[in-house]
């Protein structure tokens, strides 16, 4: 179960960010791109199925760990999308650490509803730089 985004919400803890920071080499190295669109065969009666994305092992396992130390946090993500992405073009230097927690879940949760938006996230540099932010950030709620 997600942490409930709220006053209550607990800053991450020093293993958690340590962790997350294992990420941020393998996802500048060079030609890293988090995964990659499988198009579909047509089926026999020639229907076309809709494309898929199969994310890397690392990216996987980044959405793995951000559910399973409660970096992901429980709010009405698609309501909040509008400011989310105003947050994201304006830049995440200086945001504090519920927000960059916010944006993660935002970009996660909208994966499942919308096919490549992590694969866009890693593409145009979104989500390392989300990740390098919240590590960077020691905890700071």
């Amino acid at each position: 179960m997600l942490p409930v985004d709220g006053d209550e919400l607990a800053p991450l803890d020093a293993a958690t960010l340590a962790e997350l920071g294992t990420f941020l080499p393998r996802f500048a190295a060079p030609g890293f791109v988090g995964g990659t669109w499988e198009e579909a065969e047509r089926a026999p009666d020639g229907s076309l199925p809709l494309p898929s994305v199969a994310l890397d092992d690392d990216v996987r396992d980044l959405e793995a760990l951000l559910y399973r130390r409660g970096v992901l946090v429980a709010f009405d993500w698609p309501a909040w999308s509008t400011e989310g992405q105003r947050l994201l073009a304006a830049g995440v230097d200086g945001l504090d650490q519920r927000t960059l927690r916010r944006l993660l879940t935002m970009l996660v949760r909208a994966d499942r509803f919308t096919t490549g938006t992590l694969l866009g996230a890693f593409a145009d540099g979104t989500l390392p730089e989300l990740l390098a932010a919240l590590v960077a950030n020691g905890g700071q709620a």
